[in-house]
């Protein structure tokens, strides 16, 4: 399923806390958000991984700044965080933390990023985001056919993909 309208248009930020967070603490916080929400959105592996290539690519289009400590990798199923992966390794649900290590600060800014994702992309099935992070003429698509599965997405590719999304102020 393919999407023509993001729900919000971000607006490009005056002021940026500095940022580059550890996937995996921003694998828990997701997935944190996502529970705290009261639409009991379903959530698995596969959900968790594209809401955080979303995020990553809003933040690339919005600020010019990598939001996470490690690029996502094209997998077979689309783009992947591969810590996250090994996160996951052999368990139904993402880990339990009680609480990621991410200071107050940034969290306000990540939540920029994160509540309009699970807002618009929180009901979607995991199937249909993969269709959607998979979609023709994207970074996914070029990386993979370029050099196949574990090839790096490219920031620039990423940022142009997403770059729609984002409003100059």
């Amino acid at each position: 399923m393919l999407i023509n309208i993001f729900i919000k248009v971000l607006t490009k930020s005056e002021e940026v806390v500095a940022m580059k967070v550890d996937s995996v603490d921003f694998a828990i916080y997701l997935n944190k958000r996502a529970k705290e929400n009261k639409k009991n959105y379903f959530i698995n592996e596969t959900k968790i991984q594209k809401w955080m290539y979303i995020c990553y690519g809003l933040c690339l289009a919005k600020d010019k700044e990598k939001l996470l400590d490690e690029p996502p990798l094209a997998g077979e199923h689309g783009p992947v965080f591969k810590k996250v992966l090994r996160a996951y390794v052999g368990s139904e649900e993402f880990p339990n933390v009680v609480e990621p290590k991410i200071i107050d600060d940034v969290k306000k800014r990540i939540d920029s990023f994160i509540d309009p994702v699970l807002e618009h992309f929180g009901q979607w099935t995991p199937a249909e985001l993969v269709a959607w992070t998979m979609k023709s003429g994207g970074a996914w698509e070029d990386a993979y056919a370029r050099i196949g599965k574990d090839a790096v997405l490219p920031d620039s590719r990423v940022q142009d993909e997403f770059n729609m999304f984002v409003k100059n102020k």
